[in-house]
Order: C-alpha cells, then structure tokens, then sequence
C-alpha cells in the first residue's frame, strides 16, 4: 500500500543515501556538489514547503513535496529510489496526494528530464507555457 506522511529528521539517511543518486540530485540546483549527512538533516529542519515521504508497507521509497504559487496553483515534484522505479509508483503517489486538495487546484511542474516528462504525460498533465505542464483537478479523477 502506498502512503504519504510529513517527512522528519528520522528520514535524514534515507534522503542522504537517495541523494548520491545522479538522477535525483540533479532536479536539486541548490545542494552544495559534496553533500553531507549533516547537510541533509540541516535541510531538513529549514523545509520552507510541503514535503511528503512516499512510502510503500512502511518502507520509504521517494518524496513528494509541493508549495502553494497561488490561491489554487501549487508547483510540485517527487521523486523515487532508484529499485523502485519504473512500476508505477511515483503516479500511485501522485494520486493519492491530490485527494488531498480541493476539486478546483491546478498542479504544475518543469520536466527536467525524460522520467520527469514521461511521468507528466502519463498523469494527464497538459504542457504549458515556460517549460510548465499543468494538471488540473476538475474532471481529472
């Protein structure tokens, strides 16, 4: 079962061990290029957003995090562990924190690389202007 909770400093090896993955570290612009555990548990009591660990039977297998752009318009992003990939997880994710909202809230993000585009497509984002791909409650669920 997927599930999504507040992420905590209990998460501090498993966002610093992910970190050290290629793909993940670069949707990150801001991490220092020799990042430490200390940095990550830093990191993690200066969240300035929303940030959600994406479990699986109580195992942590990615993050989903998000903040408010507007009334309704809220950018988001995730990611998942490199053994986990590919099996659809990262949309089970996806859709289980957008009950969470209410029907008239947009979604937005900027597709950095394929996995990140492949994911909006599937999701029924619909590319927009500026690099942008939208997602829109209304009719979507």
């Amino acid at each position: 079962m997927i599930y999504l909770r507040k992420i905590h400093l209990g998460d501090s090896k498993f966002l610093f061990d992910n970190l050290q993955d290629s793909e993940i570290k670069e949707s990150y612009k801001n991490l220092p290029s020799e990042l430490t555990f200390h940095d990550v548990k830093n990191q993690i009591t200066k969240i300035k957003y929303n940030c959600f660990v994406i479990s699986l039977n109580e195992r942590p297998i990615g993050l989903r995090y998000f903040w408010k752009i507007d009334k309704n318009l809220f950018d988001t992003g995730s990611w998942i562990s490199k053994e986990f990939r590919g099996r659809g997880f990262g949309s089970l994710a996806f859709k289980e924190f957008i009950k969470k909202f209410q029907e008239n809230s947009i979604f937005r993000m900027r597709p950095n690389n394929f996995a990140v585009e492949n994911f909006a497509r599937k999701n029924n984002f619909e590319e927009g202007e500026n690099g942008f791909w939208y997602f829109s409650k209304i009719n979507k669920i």
